[in-house]
């Protein structure tokens, strides 16, 4: 600092000439000098430029070093071979399919089930056989497994039972089997034309004393309708044991593996299958509060005849089942060891009369239309049958003309008797103490 205050004036001038020289282009005679404070000023704002680089610089370098300090994660990105297990080290563990849905409909009884077993059903036949029901024939054997029971009044008083299988093929004993008549083959030909297993039937052999009635030859109808009569050695047995003690006439059965394969060796005559068969309108359980006050009803078929065919049904409302008695006894089914119980009880009245064909027949109108009571869900309803054909089977329609629906289930149907508006069958309906319920 010293020896630039001692220069003389001179050697600023000489300075401050040489800068201006150095400065000032040649060439340019208009050029005006930039006093060298202008350009300290410009030195200065470069200088803080500077400085404002080193310090955005180290911040970075900064905050670099801080994520230079974090854990860094050890990715293994290595490829590696796995040898298979050995057979014996794997462990299959098997998953079990989904249980089917219950949406397919038995056509007889409304009863669901799965697509499988309904597609295994529906290309079966149907099986109607005609059961004993003398005293001496009780108690039967399999009538709890059929999907619809008729009951019948035969000669003298005596009833029998028709039932038709068409769900359960597996049935272990079915009987005592006995003869078939005419308006039995009326009531199972609405089930797809059925095979009929039975031991006879009521036919005419041109005697002198005989009276011909067509409404009373079951075994004309046979023929002249091509039915599949099953009567074969080798669809039926005797028991032996029920043989000595009941009497040879009632001791025949039958059951399904003989059935099967009889109907095995017939499959190359008889065309087989149920998907003709129309259902009725079906209906699930009422709920137990929804449930009737029924408490019975009592069957006697002939006013005048013996307590001994006399039925009775019992409403269980826990089960919503009707709980059957026979000459007022339990009605047991030999092969399940309990009490028949059907979903629904339907009471069909039928014009009869005696055949006077010189076989004490009798003759029941099947066809038309006629008055019908339904018991279910402990309900009474009061109203029709209509059964316009002999391949039709009976719809059941209320006051207003509506359909009625039976509840899922086995159905047993009594076909009661009357001659025009003198009823024959007496039907006495029960009911508890809290009050009637007739459903509408």
């Amino acid at each position: 600092m010293d020896i630039m205050n001692k220069r003389s004036s001179s050697d600023k001038r000489a300075i401050r000439v040489t800068l201006d020289k150095a400065t000032i282009p040649s060439k340019q005679k208009n050029f005006r000098p930039v006093p060298l404070r202008l350009s300290v000023r410009m030195l200065a704002r470069f200088a803080a430029l500077v400085v404002l680089f080193i310090v955005v610089f180290t911040g970075f370098v900064a905050a670099d070093s801080v994520l230079q300090r974090r854990t860094p994660i050890d990715l293994d990105t290595e490829f590696r071979i796995i040898p298979p297990a050995a057979a014996e080290d794997i462990v299959l563990e098997s998953v079990s399919l989904p249980a089917q849905i219950k949406d397919h409909e038995n056509p007889i009884n409304g009863t669901l089930m799965t697509k499988d077993a309904y597609d295994q059903m529906i290309v079966q036949h149907p099986v109607a056989i005609t059961i004993n029901n003398h005293t001496a024939a009780r108690p039967q054997h399999g009538l709890s497994k059929a999907d619809i029971v008729g009951e019948f009044l035969a000669e003298g008083g005596i009833t029998r039972y028709v039932p038709v299988y068409l769900q359960h093929r597996d049935v272990e004993k079915i009987g005592p089997v006995r003869s078939l008549r005419y308006y039995m083959i009326m009531f199972v030909s609405a089930f797809a034309d059925p095979v009929i297993l039975h031991e006879g039937q009521a036919g005419y052999d041109n005697a002198p004393w005989e009276t011909y009635r067509e409404e009373a030859d079951a075994r004309g109808a046979i023929y002249r309708w091509g039915l599949k009569s099953l009567q074969s050695a080798g669809s039926r047995y005797r028991d032996s044991a029920k043989a000595r003690s009941s009497g040879y006439v009632h001791s025949l059965y039958t059951d399904f593996s003989l059935i099967n394969k009889e109907l095995q060796r017939l499959s190359g005559s008889w065309d087989y299958g149920a998907q003709s068969i129309k259902p009725l309108k079906f209906k699930h359980d009422a709920p137990v509060t929804e449930r009737g006050n029924f408490a019975s009803v009592d069957i006697a078929f002939l006013s005048l005849a013996r307590n001994d065919y006399a039925a009775r049904f019992v409403y269980d409302k826990a089960s919503n089942t009707y709980k059957r008695f026979i000459a007022g006894r339990e009605d047991i089914d030999l092969l399940t060891g309990e009490q028949i119980a059907p979903k629904n009880v339907i009471i069909e009245w039928h014009n009869y009369g005696e055949a006077n064909d010189g076989h004490n027949r009798i003759i029941i109108d099947m066809l038309g239309e006629d008055r019908a009571v339904i018991l279910r869900d402990g309900q009474v309803i009061e109203g029709t049958w209509k059964k316009d054909d002999r391949l039709e089977r009976a719809r059941y329609f209320d006051s207003d003309g509506n359909e009625i629906e039976l509840v899922r289930g086995q159905i047993w149907t009594v076909f009661a008797v009357k001659v025009g508006d003198r009823l024959v069958t007496n039907v006495e309906l029960n009911y508890n103490e809290q009050n009637e319920t007739t459903a509408e």
